[in-house]
Protein backbone atom coordinates (compact mmCIF):
# COMPACT_ATOMS: atom_id res chain seq x y z
CA UNK A 1 0.00 0.00 0.00
CA UNK A 2 1.28 3.28 -0.83
CA UNK A 3 0.06 7.04 -0.22
CA UNK A 4 -0.28 9.13 -3.48
CA UNK A 5 0.42 12.12 -3.75
CA UNK A 6 3.50 14.36 -5.09
CA UNK A 7 5.34 10.98 -4.84
CA UNK A 8 4.39 7.36 -3.95
CA UNK A 9 5.19 6.87 0.21
CA UNK A 10 5.35 3.00 1.18
CA UNK A 11 3.30 2.37 4.30
CA UNK A 12 5.93 0.36 6.24
CA UNK A 13 7.01 0.37 10.25
CA UNK A 14 10.59 2.52 9.30
CA UNK A 15 8.88 5.37 7.08
CA UNK A 16 6.79 5.68 10.32
CA UNK A 17 9.97 5.42 12.26
CA UNK A 18 11.49 8.37 9.95
CA UNK A 19 8.17 10.51 9.59
CA UNK A 20 8.18 10.80 13.79
CA UNK A 21 12.23 11.42 13.78
CA UNK A 22 11.64 14.73 11.51
CA UNK A 23 8.50 15.66 13.09
CA UNK A 24 9.44 19.45 13.60
CA UNK A 25 11.30 20.27 11.23
CA UNK A 26 11.27 22.69 7.85
CA UNK A 27 13.49 22.83 4.63
CA UNK A 28 16.85 23.65 5.86
CA UNK A 29 17.05 21.84 9.46
CA UNK A 30 19.24 18.79 9.20
CA UNK A 31 15.90 16.36 10.13
CA UNK A 32 13.93 17.76 7.44
CA UNK A 33 13.64 15.87 4.53
CA UNK A 34 10.75 16.27 2.14
CA UNK A 35 9.23 12.77 1.21
CA UNK A 36 7.64 12.60 5.43
CA UNK A 37 5.86 16.47 4.41
CA UNK A 38 2.79 14.26 3.40
CA UNK A 39 0.74 17.62 2.98
CA UNK A 40 3.32 19.20 1.32
CA UNK A 41 2.85 22.57 3.78
CA UNK A 42 6.84 22.58 4.21
CA UNK A 43 6.54 21.60 8.13
CA UNK A 44 6.77 17.90 8.77
CA UNK A 45 4.41 17.69 11.95
CA UNK A 46 1.95 15.54 13.84
CA UNK A 47 -0.52 16.10 10.77
CA UNK A 48 1.72 14.23 8.42
CA UNK A 49 2.05 11.78 11.28
CA UNK A 50 -1.84 11.57 11.50
CA UNK A 51 -2.18 11.22 7.75
CA UNK A 52 0.15 8.68 7.22
CA UNK A 53 -1.66 6.46 9.82
CA UNK A 54 -4.70 7.68 8.56
CA UNK A 55 -3.91 6.23 5.34
CA UNK A 56 -1.85 3.11 6.47
CA UNK A 57 -4.02 2.19 8.92
CA UNK A 58 -2.12 -1.89 8.78
CA UNK A 59 1.20 -0.39 10.31
CA UNK A 60 -1.05 -0.07 13.39
CA UNK A 61 -2.96 -3.05 13.08
CA UNK A 62 -2.24 -4.31 16.73
CA UNK A 63 -3.83 -8.00 15.93
CA UNK A 64 -1.32 -7.76 12.43
CA UNK A 65 1.45 -6.91 14.53
CA UNK A 66 0.91 -9.26 17.09
CA UNK A 67 0.89 -12.19 14.13
CA UNK A 68 4.14 -11.30 12.67
CA UNK A 69 5.91 -10.69 16.47
CA UNK A 70 8.85 -13.16 17.22
CA UNK A 71 8.73 -14.06 13.07
CA UNK A 72 11.99 -13.25 10.76
CA UNK A 73 12.79 -13.21 7.05
CA UNK A 74 11.96 -16.26 5.79
CA UNK A 75 8.93 -17.38 8.21
CA UNK A 76 5.79 -17.47 6.82
CA UNK A 77 3.98 -15.28 9.28
CA UNK A 78 7.22 -12.07 8.98
CA UNK A 79 5.52 -9.17 7.37
CA UNK A 80 8.38 -6.68 6.55
CA UNK A 81 5.88 -3.66 7.53
CA UNK A 82 6.31 -4.35 11.25
CA UNK A 83 9.85 -4.63 11.04
CA UNK A 84 10.32 -1.30 11.78
CA UNK A 85 13.92 -1.27 12.62
CA UNK A 86 14.48 -3.21 9.48
CA UNK A 87 16.77 -6.02 11.36
CA UNK A 88 14.85 -9.05 9.75
CA UNK A 89 13.42 -9.79 12.44
CA UNK A 90 10.30 -8.42 14.53
CA UNK A 91 11.28 -8.35 18.18
CA UNK A 92 10.87 -6.30 21.06
CA UNK A 93 12.71 -3.58 19.98
CA UNK A 94 9.92 -3.29 17.27
CA UNK A 95 7.67 -3.69 19.64
CA UNK A 96 8.58 -0.68 21.36
CA UNK A 97 8.38 1.29 18.15
CA UNK A 98 5.17 -0.27 17.98
CA UNK A 99 3.86 1.13 21.38
CA UNK A 100 5.42 4.58 20.80
CA UNK A 101 3.80 5.68 17.40
CA UNK A 102 0.92 2.94 17.16
CA UNK A 103 0.20 2.70 21.39
CA UNK A 104 0.41 -0.44 23.65
CA UNK A 105 -2.47 -1.96 21.26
Amino acid sequence: MVIEGAAAVPCTGAFLVGLNNAIGSRPGDPKWDAKYDLNEDSLISSSDAALFKTTCPDVCDFAKFSAAYGSRIGDPNYDPVYDFNEDGVIDIDDFTVYAAYCGAG
